[in-house]
């Protein structure tokens, strides 16, 4: 038979590699003291005295290079599934990032497993969709109908669920994100505690939380794109490609999957053959302050001013929210 050709033994090294278990490469254990202080629910992130914000304290370490193409991927729903969990943090490639439900069980031990892995971890942020109460988002969720103290409490028990996350994902949330008056005092919050934030809702378009994040410097990225909004093996392949695609254009992008097996199997195999397309994986911290321009001090004020009359007008017709350019699809509750 002829020699196999250089696809062939490419193919056959990739079968080998994806049966082989991942190596650990541990990350600090959280908490790290100096970070964290005693909120009205628990301790909650802090920025250190020597200025060391949890972010740079618990992201995985990652140096990008001028010029080269990234992707990210965050894998939500993290927790809530014994199974799912399990093979999210053992199968996954260490650069991809894992995103914690609130709502979870065992949160500190899940989140401490996924460190000692290697994984950074996320925190995800249930806010209010478009179409709440049908997409509902849980019971601690951020919600426009709250004042805003109420919402900030909420925010501080959902700080409170475990140590060691470089920052939030924000989850439904297309009406609460999309509202001046409701995000900003939130993106604030997130500043002082020293956070990341990271739009998960809008897949793609730029965010109000997002910009509000940047134009203060503080460490934030947007989903490009939901790679399993539909959880079907060609479905997946064909929205990493898009991802794959994106990079190569704007120099990063970064997708948002769910902890589903297929996602899993489909992710694993992926990272694999992806480098020989000229693309690297970077955990989502790394691609920090690489997509939203922040806005000049009158641009940003003119856009608060704005914000605010539409809410007004709204508030008088007693219509729902304009949302701030965003889609108004939404991610599946995850049973």
């Amino acid at each position: 038979p002829p020699p196999p050709t250089s696809e062939e033994l490419a193919a056959l090294a990739d079968e080998a590699v994806l049966d082989e278990p991942i190596e650990p490469d541990a990350l600090r254990p959280a908490p790290i003291p100096g970070l964290d202080e005693e909120g009205s629910f628990g301790r909650i992130p802090r920025i250190a005295d020597d200025g060391t914000t949890p972010f740079d304290a618990y992201k995985r370490p990652f140096e990008t290079v001028e010029g080269q193409p990234y992707v990210g991927i965050i894998v939500t729903g993290i927790g809530l599934n014994d199974n799912r969990t399990e093979a999210a943090i053992k199968d996954l490639p260490l650069n991809i990032s894992l995103a914690l439900s609130p709502y979870s069980r065992d949160l500190q031990k899940v989140a401490a497993n996924a460190r000692e892995m290697g994984h950074e971890v996320f925190l995800q942020l249930p806010m209010e969709p478009i179409d709440f109460p049908l997409s509902d988002p849980g019971p601690r969720a951020l919600l426009t109908s709250l004042p805003e103290g109420e919402n900030l409490v909420r925010f501080e028990w959902l700080l409170g669920r475990f140590p060691g996350y470089a920052g939030v994902v924000s989850y439904l949330g297309t009406k609460f994100g999309s509202l001046d008056s409701a995000i900003r005092p939130i993106i604030e919050f997130i500043d002082r505690t020293g956070l990341m934030y990271v739009e998960g809702t809008n897949s793609g378009s730029i965010s109000l939380g997002a910009q509000l994040a940047a134009n203060i410097d503080t460490p934030n990225a947007i989903a490009n794109i939901m790679i399993d909004d539909i959880p079907s093996r060609r479905q997946i392949d064909a929205r990493l490609a898009d991802l794959v695609a994106q990079a190569k254009t704007n120099g990063v992008a970064i997708g948002i999957a769910q902890s589903y097996p297929v996602t899993i199997q489909r992710l694993r195999n992926w990272a694999i053959r992806l480098e020989r397309q000229g693309v690297k994986l970077a955990p989502v911290s790394a691609l920090a302050k690489r997509q939203v321009t922040a806005q000049s001090a009158v641009e940003a004020e003119a856009a608060r001013r704005e914000a605010a009359l539409a809410e007004e007008r709204a508030r008088k017709k007693g219509d729902s929210v304009p949302s701030a350019g965003g889609s108004t699809e939404t991610e599946t509750v995850e049973n």
